[in-house]
């Protein structure tokens, strides 16, 4: 589960910094698109030991250039809920629709409770490109995004150690070409800390993945969509996806609607959905899931599966299913099922109709209607 109690040591030290005229934010180097709309650095070492404080603050607007520069939070932890609505603590952040570019720079985190970019706001975005991301303590994600805030990364080495890859609580991620490792509890977390009505999106893209630890994706009180697309799978725990109510939000309304589209994915592990939550599970052309959904009997999950032609499901065990579509004819649609396994359908659905609530042979397993 990702309630965690975290105990902190906090030791404030002195630092040459410059504190937020607005805000109670600090930073190392702070940068205000107010007073300068246009603004570039690059070649330096900068270091934050500020308790809460940043590296790099950018805000009000500004578009910030930096270049082959090394950053990094090595004091200063704190135990604050918020912290990641707020940004507080994360080597770099960004709002107030600021545009950040990092170029061959190094983003690092030496202490708890400490994420790598927070970008907050709509309008606001931070582009990194050809970069490195280094979290080394409990509770820090290399990627955090809020309130609509956007983060792309381009041929990025990434590597968490003890939370996830990237949060999204209203916003969007998109990985391109990098190299992800994950040692924490997930590999990437969407959910909703103040509200289930957030949507949050993830593209991962011809990227290298190693997860560790908990499910790849974990989805909990939002709206998330997440695409996949020819992504190199190195190592993965047993856990592809789960979709539940978790810490966040109100008991009993606080589960998660996901999206998971595959295209030219080859991807295995195992989803689970739980009765407060859906999944729409899309298998576009050159997909191959290899794995199961909701190997133990719930009926009130939605969950729900597309199939494209060109995509193959091989099922591992039991699944039991809202309703499976085939963008082929039935009978060659089937043929798109692999395993000796099977998959249950609810007959009632109308998505279901072309199946006519009856029983069929897939390619090794059966497809039932559940009754």
């Amino acid at each position: 589960m990702f309630r965690r109690s975290f105990i902190i040591a906090c030791i404030l030290l002195c630092t040459i910094s410059v504190s937020a005229q607005v805000t109670d934010y600090r930073a190392t180097y702070y940068v205000d698109g107010a007073e300068k709309k246009d603004q570039f650095r690059s070649h330096t070492s900068l270091e934050s030991v500020e308790q809460g404080g940043s590296v790099v603050y950018a805000t009000n607007g500004v578009d910030l250039i930096l270049t082959k520069m090394r950053l990094n939070k090595t004091s200063g932890s704190i135990s604050d809920p918020d912290r990641r609505e707020t940004g507080r603590n994360s080597v770099i952040l960004a709002d107030g629709g600021s545009k950040v570019l990092l170029e061959l720079c190094d983003v690092v985190s030496h202490i708890a409770q400490a994420d790598g970019i927070t970008a907050k706001g709509r309008d606001t975005k931070v582009t990194v490109r050809e970069g490195s991301i280094g979290i080394n303590r409990t509770g820090g994600a290399a990627v955090n995004v809020v309130s609509g805030g956007a983060v792309e990364l381009n041929e990025t080495n990434v590597t968490t150690n003890a939370w996830a890859l990237c949060n999204v609580d209203g916003g969007s991620v998109t990985f391109n070409e990098c190299i992800l490792k994950e040692g924490g509890v997930c590999g990437f977390l969407l959910y909703g800390a103040k509200s289930n009505d957030g949507q949050g999106a993830l593209e991962l893209k011809k990227n290298m993945l190693t997860i560790s630890d908990g499910p790849m994706f974990m989805v909990t009180n939002t709206n998330a969509s997440i695409t996949m697309t020819g992504n190199k799978i190195n190592g993965m725990t047993d856990e592809l996806m789960s979709v539940r109510a978790d810490y966040w939000g109100q008991k009993g309304a606080n589960g998660g609607k996901a999206s998971l589209t595959l295209r030219k994915q080859t991807i295995s592990g195992d989803i689970k959905v739980d009765s407060i939550s859906s999944l729409e599970l899309k298998l576009q052309k050159g997909a191959k899931f290899n794995g199961r959904i909701n190997q133990t009997e719930n009926r009130c999950a939605q969950v729900r599966v597309k199939i494209e032609s060109g995509a193959v499901w091989t099922v591992k065990g039991e699944s039991y299913l809202t309703s499976i579509e085939f963008t082929q004819p039935v009978k060659k649609g089937l043929k798109q099922l692999k395993g000796k396994h099977v998959i249950y359908y609810d007959p009632d659905d109308a998505a279901n109709a072309p199946l006519g609530g009856r029983e069929y042979k897939t390619g090794g397993g059966k497809l039932c209607p559940l009754r």
